[in-house]
């Protein structure tokens, strides 16, 4: 792979198409690993490649888009996303009217990559790596009472969102909040508290550029990385409170605490994680399962 990164754009197209290998451009470190899985998962060898790693690119979906473009004026007759597709986030770019509809550029369905962990499967996952739980505890009943709360619990972000979109998408809009903040630092400056105030506001918005106060809608809208550390905040509080319910019988008991070795729980963390730690477990084991459209656009490549 190390070759295309020293290649003029000309010699990276016809490589692609000499050697019949995919690839994949992504809008920065954090993607590599995540795109690689899908792929892993087509058993299809691509090469994924960040894009500020060729010449003269930057990071992020601008420098994705400047680098399709760039191989578009070299007017190849083919079809250069049979070769070459860069995957860019579809963040608030979709909602200001500035998406480019260009068959190599292929815009994710959620607001980012990282919106797309939020399922039933990375609860399970992180269950089964980070706790003692066997199949037999963890069962479809608690994935479901586990999701339900999960959503619950990171709905509040929905208005947030819509205030950051809107600061985002308005010219001179005085917001309260910007996607550049983390979560805790809104909660800090009172900004959930204001934003109650401006509900209507913001349902007005909402309705003027199509987005339900839904789960599907805060994916439309929420930054991932706020998704995904909510669900990593969620999970180590969660699995923690899952011993004193087995003590007191409010879920399957595990075979410890039913003869009083209440010390050894199965459903207590095996070890200390934190949230960085839960997210980067979610992302390597939760299986890509909300990916299947990328799979299915990558699949078509040569």
């Amino acid at each position: 792979m190390n070759d295309w990164l020293t290649m003029e754009y000309d010699e990276i197209l016809n490589e692609a198409i000499m050697s019949e290998t995919p690839m994949i451009v992504v809008e920065g470190v954090d993607d590599i690993s995540i795109y690689e899985g899908v792929c892993h998962q087509l058993e299809k060898y691509c090469e994924v490649v960040a894009v500020q790693n060729l010449k003269g690119m930057s990071e992020g979906n601008r420098g994705v888009i400047d680098f399709i473009k760039s191989l578009l004026e070299l007017n190849y007759e083919g079809d250069l996303d049979k070769y070459i597709l860069g995957v860019i986030d579809r963040d608030a770019r979709y909602y200001r009217g500035e998406v480019v509809d260009v068959p190599a550029i292929f815009m994710l369905k959620w607001y980012s990559m990282e919106s797309h962990f939020i399922t039933r499967q990375a609860i399970r996952c992180v269950a089964e790596q980070c706790t003692r739980m066997q199949p037999k505890l963890l069962t479809h009943e608690l994935i479901e009472v586990l999701y339900e709360k999960l959503i619950e619990a990171i709905m509040p972000l929905y208005y947030m969102s819509l205030e950051c979109l809107k600061k985002a998408c308005v010219r001179d809009y005085d917001s309260v909040a910007s996607y550049k903040m983390n979560v805790q630092h809104l909660k800090n400056i009172g900004a959930f508290e204001v934003i109650v105030e401006r509900k209507d506001s913001l349902d007005e918005f909402a309705s003027q550029i199509g987005v339900t106060n839904d789960l599907d809608g805060l994916l439309n809208i929420c930054k991932g990385k706020w998704l995904i550390g909510e669900l990593s905040k969620f999970m180590i509080c969660e699995i923690k409170n899952l011993k004193a319910k087995c003590l007191r019988n409010e879920i399957e008991k595990c075979q410890f605490c039913h003869s009083g070795n209440n010390e050894l729980c199965l459903y207590e963390f095996e070890n200390a994680y934190n949230e960085p730690q839960i997210a980067n477990i979610i992302k390597r084991n939760e299986g890509y399962t909300q990916f299947g459209y990328l799979r299915e656009r990558i699949a078509n490549m040569v």
